[in-house]
């Protein structure tokens, strides 16, 4: 190979060592953003379900003190019915009927503890689901990044000639042959 071909080759690596460089450098910033977007939509999700759940609490107590409220207008119903038809207060079937609305209500406020403490694990485990799914958009940036400088080595080894500029003698490598 001349002088000047030889110089050109050498200027092509160059160049090309320098865009893949540039190029990583360029990629590395970018997936360093990223993941710094990932860990602010995280941050975001997490107070999100935060929000969820305090609304949720706010529902349930309202909820609560409705199921209170009708349950002593029934009891309150009860008594007066029974007071106005002759029976007494005490009548066995006041008694009965008040006390199958506290069973009631006692059953409705269960229910709704329920219905709460599922609704506070749903949050909880949406809120793990985005913060896992965020960690694997930032290893795939990563193995991006990581596949763009194994993608561009290789592109530069090939140019450069690869294996052909390589003597071998059994199983030995011998030192860089010279294109030229």
């Amino acid at each position: 190979m001349s002088g000047a071909t030889s110089a050109v080759v050498i200027g092509a690596a160059v160049v090309g060592a320098v865009a893949a460089v540039g190029g990583t450098i360029m990629n590395a910033q970018a997936s360093a953003k990223a993941a710094s977007s990932q860990r602010a939509a995280q941050a975001s999700q997490q107070q999100a379900v935060a929000t969820q759940s305090r609304a949720a609490e706010l529902k349930q107590a309202n909820e609560r003190r409705k199921l209170v409220r009708q349950s002593r207008l029934a009891r309150a119903s009860a008594v007066q019915a029974g007071v106005a038809s002759g029976a007494g207060g005490s009548s066995s079937n006041i008694q009965g009927a008040v006390s199958s609305i506290g069973s009631q209500t006692a059953s409705n406020l269960s229910f709704l503890d329920n219905q709460f403490g599922l609704t506070q694990t749903a949050n909880s485990f949406l809120g793990d689901a985005s913060i896992f799914q965020s960690q694997a958009n930032i290893y795939q940036g990563e193995a991006n990044t990581a596949g763009s400088i194994a993608s561009t080595g290789a592109s530069i080894f090939s140019a450069s000639g690869g294996f052909k500029n390589f003597e071998t003698t059994g199983n030995k490598a011998a030192a860089w042959k010279d294109p030229g």
